[in-house]
């Protein structure tokens, strides 16, 4: 899908993509904020910058966001079959500019908000009784779920649950307690987790991970970290249930002076409270060995469309793409593909 017109910065999409930054040091002055903090994430290099879904309607989507979880809608795009909502953790001090204005396109290719979930609707399917996407947990499995940081996960989880939202797991089911996943309008799986007595974020929730489940993690985790200069925020392995999770994040230097030795109990903490978003790669044990494994699908191919990709936003498209094809990775869309010049899925 194409982005708005004036877009200034490319953009990679994975599928991921790639956009560009050439302008966001200059937008920055042009959105709505009063921030004097330091940002944990980059605003040159590569970042991450979205995760896209699909969703049926996005006016029952955008307002499920916006009530449980605090997001903003900053920027939407209309085109003639679809339409893009963008949606972030506002950072603290930053006042979002009117959507659908010029400042509002300058604040979301900006990337001063760290990660925006970005919505994407195709129209017409909200009109369908029996239209839905595949949230990538039943089979054939790919994406898994986005998550949040929140003071009080029983509050939430109750008031959601009176508002006849519905639930994978509550709070208190199954191994894990106190955490829970709710089901969004198209029943993709939203993580609600504890957030960490380390955060400088209180009182709302905050976006925190995109969930991926990958057949190689060594090599997964490689990639992420040579292509876009991605940092192992923390570790997480669980041989009693057969499969480990790794986060990454794209982070300052200064914020990565700060990151724990990965595996410690400081540095779990230092995962549930840090603010901003993480790339979580989840591996079950024996899907790099196994001849038979099919794969994990990419949630773009019919019939199981749903999550459509995440996004790093770098400094020059060409150059990045350049650099990775001459490492070997495939593309789905080249910089000049196409009619949408200047971005990229890899």
């Amino acid at each position: 899908y194409p982005l708005d017109s004036h877009s200034p910065r490319p953009l990679m999409r994975l599928s991921f993509a790639l956009l560009s930054s050439a302008l966001r040091s200059t937008t920055m002055a042009a959105a709505a904020t009063t921030a004097a903090k330091a940002l944990p994430y980059p605003l040159k290099g590569a970042t991450l910058n979205q995760t896209m879904m699909r969703v049926k309607d996005p006016v029952r989507s955008v307002a499920f966001y916006a009530k449980y979880f605090g997001m903003t809608l900053i920027h939407r795009s209309d085109h003639s079959d679809f339409s893009l909502f963008f949606m972030v953790t506002l950072p603290e001090g930053d006042v979002a500019p009117e959507v659908g204005t010029d400042a509002a396109g300058e604040y979301l290719h900006s990337g001063r908000y760290g990660t925006t979930l970005e919505l994407t609707h195709n129209h017409g399917t909200e009109l369908k009784p029996d239209f839905h996407y595949h949230n990538g947990n039943k089979e054939p499995r790919g994406f898994g779920h986005i998550g949040f940081l929140v003071d009080d996960v029983y509050a939430l989880c109750a008031a959601m649950e009176k508002d006849g939202v519905k639930f994978q797991k509550k709070p208190d089911d199954g191994n894990m307690k106190g955490l829970a996943f709710a089901l969004d309008p198209d029943g993709y799986w939203v993580e609600i987790i504890k957030r960490g007595g380390l955060s400088p974020i209180v009182g709302r929730p905050s976006f925190q991970q995109t969930m991926l489940r990958v057949r190689e993690i060594k090599q997964s985790v490689e990639f992420y970290k040579e292509h876009f200069g991605m940092t192992v925020v923390n570790f997480l392995d669980f041989p009693q249930w057969k499969f480990s999770l790794t986060f990454l994040a794209t982070v300052t230097d200064e914020e990565k002076a700060k990151i724990p030795p990965v595996g410690s109990d400081e540095a779990r903490e230092y995962l549930w409270s840090i603010p901003y978003a993480t790339l979580e790669l989840t591996y079950n044990y024996g899907t790099d060995t196994d001849p038979t494994f099919p794969g994990y699908i990419s949630g773009n191919v019919e019939p199981h469309r749903g999550f459509g990709h995440i996004a790093f936003m770098v400094d020059d498209v060409y150059e990045t793409c350049d650099k990775m094809e001459a490492k070997g990775v495939k593309f789905q869309k080249k910089p000049d593909d196409g009619r949408m010049k200047g971005l990229a899925f890899a």
